[in-house]
């Protein structure tokens, strides 16, 4: 679980729910990282559940929108079969 939710990933989630970037590219220069890492970042969020993307055009060009519905994550693990 520590290689999926990485501290970068974490700060991506917050950016997007705090800052509402129009785009990756733009979340990308919020966070100053790499568009092409972050994005991979963005889709592997996407992937588990914890982002969803948009698909929206402006001018003709595709975009793709993070966007974060919620203000917690909360992750419970069962490790033993007993109740």
């Amino acid at each position: 679980m520590r290689k999926a939710i990485t501290e970068e990933r974490v700060r991506i989630i917050k950016v997007i729910r705090e800052r509402h970037p129009a785009s990756i590219y733009e979340l990308a220069k919020m966070i100053h990282r790499n568009i092409k890492n972050v994005s991979d970042d963005v889709h592997y969020l996407a992937q588990l559940g914890l982002i969803e993307l948009e698909r929206a055009k402006t001018n003709g060009r595709e975009k793709t929108i993070p966007r974060v519905n919620y203000d917690k994550i909360r992750l419970e693990i069962a490790v033993s079969t007993k109740d």
